[in-house]
């Protein structure tokens, strides 16, 4: 058994991503050596859940060797060369079913980057629980798989409008009212319904999918898949067999409610045409811009446009500065950075606000300075609204601060780590996290019990876009407080106003409220995410301290 415990260590110091500290080149058994040999083939396989012919033979013919030694030696060393096999074996059925679902999101993410740009016409449907369909909205569709789109509306809620963003600028048509607007090419909140390389990116961050069953979707034979995302209810995608992109998506039935959106027509082999992505005001339309944002040539033209100076990070090698904007009636200075995948993008300007984080961040430190982190962003608060981003991604995340009164903010779809990482490297600076042991002193002197059947289903409602007001803390925490007061409910105003109520500790999953108002019975709420400890999740009253 000396021997089977020894390959066991080998196979999980691999797992592990470790060097072994024996291997088949030191060892002094022939057998182990040639078993730790076929281990080894089976981990560094780049097609684990396809594995090849030669592989298998290979395998096979080790397996034989063994056999034939044993058959010449003892009935205790085949015993042992069956059990070491029957781990080789183990070893190699895991690997097939870990990376069979890494395998179908890589051949979709290989698939889509090989699609120069896609057209199609795109429907949105909705179901009751009677059954019966109509149709939301029919829409043209061209797309490229680096972002631009252009869509028109042909029938449905969406008729006569046209959108387009060729990532320099974006704007929308309304060709009823004859009027053409302008907003910020990103972060873009509206990325049409059903974007083929947003929907691979849901996919990749799901908790988990599955295969069951096949179809016939646009003339073009699909698998049908089912996806657990790790917020909301599963849901269905249909993925073209010969392309390995996605088709259709259909929704859990919510509320009575279930939406589907496919396409009807697709051709992944048409490029767009260009004029598409030009920016033009038709003759008799009247053009309305949200805020004007000029493009400047250096940094010190930006310095003389706002009257102040401004930090400017450095460029290394995984971010680099693409282009500088200022707009001059707000005077904020935007840099946008890019990297391989994701841009980012640096606002400053100078403020004369006192420093109030949104209710919903994460409350962090930016060089023992205050700072607010949102991942995803839940509101534009502060800089960020004045830069005309009132609205952004729903994936987009940010990052806030102040120093000196000018203010800084981060926006990018990156992670916490990664923003990490961009204020070391390229601005100088550290990002403090949290700390737990600051609230563990802080226990609520009075326990506020809760039914977790109920803050479940609590939390489905919300998922479904139903109390959205449970995702904030302070509202939650007035709630409470105006429920301790007047336990009959009341009408009208709140007792306590909703800035009478401070955040004082926020770490994404716990939360305490400090209550700033001589009327208040509470002195101090406490909040947890208990069903969810993610952006995603709504917050529940664990406790409080009496005024």
């Amino acid at each position: 058994m000396n021997e089977i415990n020894r390959l066991s260590d080998f196979i999980d110091k691999l797992n592990a991503e470790e060097k072994p500290e024996e291997n088949e080149y030191n060892t002094d058994s022939s057998e182990l050596r040639e078993l730790m040999r076929t281990v080894r083939l089976v981990r560094t396989l780049k097609e684990p859940a396809e594995p090849s012919e030669n592989f298998r033979k290979r395998l096979s013919e080790n397996f034989s060797k063994e056999l034939r030694k044993e058959k010449r030696t003892s009935w205790k060393n085949w015993t042992l060369a069956a059990s070491v096999f029957a781990i080789v074996a183990l070893v190699f059925l895991t690997f097939t079913v870990i990376n069979e679902k890494t395998n179908m999101v890589a051949a979709m993410e290989k698939a889509f980057r090989e699609v120069e740009s896609y057209y199609g016409i795109l429907e949105v449907l909705q179901t009751n629980e009677e059954g019966e369909t109509t149709l939301q909205s029919k829409l043209e569709v061209w797309a490229t798989n680096d972002g631009q789109y252009y869509v028109h509306g042909l029938d449905g809620i969406f008729k006569g409008m046209t959108t387009v963003n060729n990532g320099e600028e974006k704007w929308q048509i309304n060709h009823e009212e004859k009027e053409v607007r302008t907003f910020a090419a990103y972060p873009d909140p509206y990325r049409f319904t059903f974007e083929i390389g947003n929907e691979i990116e849901d996919l990749k961050k799901a908790l988990s999918y599955k295969t069951i069953g096949k179809a016939t979707i646009a003339g073009r034979k699909a698998t049908i898949i089912e996806v657990t995302p790790k917020a909301g209810e599963p849901y269905k995608i249909w993925v073209d067999e010969e392309t390995q992109l996605p088709l259709q998506k259909q929704t859990a039935m919510q509320y009575g409610l279930q939406y589907t959106v496919r396409f009807t027509e697709i051709d992944f082999s048409k490029t767009m045409p260009k004029d598409l992505l030009t920016y033009k005001v038709p003759e008799g339309y009247e053009e309305k811009a949200d805020y004007q944002e000029l493009v400047i040539q250096d940094t010190q033209e930006a310095v003389e446009m706002v009257d102040q100076p401004i930090l400017v990070p450095d460029d290394t090698e995984l971010f680099k500065n693409d282009r500088i904007s200022v707009l001059a009636s707000e005077k904020i200075v935007k840099m946008y950075f890019v990297n391989h995948e994701d841009p980012l993008l640096f606002i400053q300007g100078k403020t004369e606000d006192f420093f109030k984080p949104s209710s919903m961040a994460i409350l962090a430190k930016v060089n023992g300075k205050p700072a607010e982190i949102q991942a995803p962003i839940s509101e534009a608060v502060g800089i960020v609204a004045k830069s005309g981003l009132s609205s952004v991604s729903a994936e987009a995340s940010s990052i806030r601060w102040q120093e000196d009164s000018v203010e800084y903010a981060l926006i990018g779809n990156l992670s916490i780590e990664e923003f990490q990482k961009f204020i070391s490297e390229n601005m100088d600076r550290t990002l403090e996290l949290p700390d737990q042991s600051v609230i563990e002193p802080l226990k609520p002197q009075i326990i506020v019990p809760y039914d977790m059947e109920t803050e479940e289903n609590t939390q489905k409602g919300v998922d479904a876009g139903h109390s959205p007001w449970r995702l904030d803390p302070v509202y939650v925490a007035q709630v409470f407080v105006r429920l301790e007061i007047l336990p009959g409910g009341i009408t009208g105003n709140y007792p306590i106003p909703y800035d009478d109520f401070t955040v004082v500790y926020n770490d994404g999953k716990t939360s305490v409220i400090e209550v700033d108002n001589e009327s208040s019975p509470v002195k101090r709420v406490y909040l947890q995410r208990v069903v969810r400890q993610d952006p995603t999740g709504i917050w529940t009253v664990i406790g409080y301290d009496p005024a």
